[in-house]
This record gives C-alpha cells, sequence and structure tokens, in this order.
C-alpha cells in the first residue's frame, strides 16, 4: 500500500519521503543501524 502510495507523487515529493525516512530511521536507531533504503524506496534492513 505505501509503496503505490508512493509511485503516485512526483520525483520531489518522493525525495521528500525518502529523506524523511531516512532521518526518522536514524532516529529511532533500529537494531544497529542496519538498514537502508533501497533503488525503488524498500526498507531494507539486514
Amino acid at each position: 500500500m505505501f509503496g503505490e502510495d508512493i509511485k503516485n507523487l512526483t520525483v520531489e515529493e518522493q525525495e521528500e519521503v525518502l529523506e524523511y525516512l531516512d532521518e526518522y530511521f536514524e532516529s529511532v536507531a533500529i537494531g544497529n543501524g542496519d538498514y537502508y533504503i533501497g533503488p525503488n524506496g524498500e526498507i531494507i534492513i539486514e
């Protein structure tokens, strides 16, 4: 569902969402911070 919502945004809006998510995940520190946002906007946790 979330992925479909992002696809409907402009490229600029998508970049803003991904930047926000990156900052959010840095602040909540998942595990040891072993995650990244993939090329399609998916969140990959290792």
